[in-house]
């Protein structure tokens, strides 16, 4: 279950990892509902800031960085920077697909798991490429992605397990009056 494939699957091509964690799936999808706006992607936000910059560049829809308000619940349908949710399911699932300009379609993915032992953060990259352009576009950038994408897979799992010990040093303070 855990470690990283990637994935032919009929005209998909998919970068899947998995890795176990201790936070609890609701301190995950907190954490996970940070991403984008002033808080950036997790990981490479220089990157995605260039990758944003060149969309605009060939007319694409990549706006700059939304602010987003960290407090307020991430919503089906909202746009995060050149994204917007295309699934939400609160503590289990988000799907966010690009608004970006690419030779195919291209969907991110975070998949929360628990079990009795642990929790998995599952990030999947979907891409389905549009011809020989896409394809190209795939292993070309591909090397890029890979390490982007590893990036923002453990800097959310780190984000969210400072998430889950901040949780639980507030846990211990005593109750204050008023």
């Amino acid at each position: 279950m855990e470690g990283h494939r990637i994935i032919h699957h009929h005209n998909l091509l998919i970068d899947y990892r998995c890795s176990k964690t201790e936070v609890s799936p609701h301190i995950l999808f907190e954490t996970l509902s940070a991403f984008g706006g002033t808080k950036g992607m997790f990981a490479w936000n220089s990157l995605w800031r260039l990758r944003a910059w060149i969309d605009r560049c060939l007319g694409g829809n990549a706006k700059k960085a939304a602010v987003r308000d960290r407090m307020k619940p991430l919503e089906k349908d909202a746009r995060i920077d050149f994204f917007h949710v295309e699934i939400l399911d609160k503590n289990r699932r988000v799907r966010l697909k690009t608004d970006m300009k690419l030779p195919g379609e291209a969907w991110l993915e975070f998949g929360i798991d628990q079990t009795r032992e642990s929790t998995y953060l599952h990030h999947v990259v979907i891409y389905e490429p549009r011809g020989l352009l896409g394809l190209l576009y795939w292993y070309v950038t591909y090397p890029v992605h890979a390490v982007v994408f590893r990036g923002m897979h453990n800097a959310l799992l780190r984000e969210a397990l400072s998430d889950h010990a901040e949780q639980l040093v507030l846990q211990t303070l005593p109750n204050r009056p008023a």
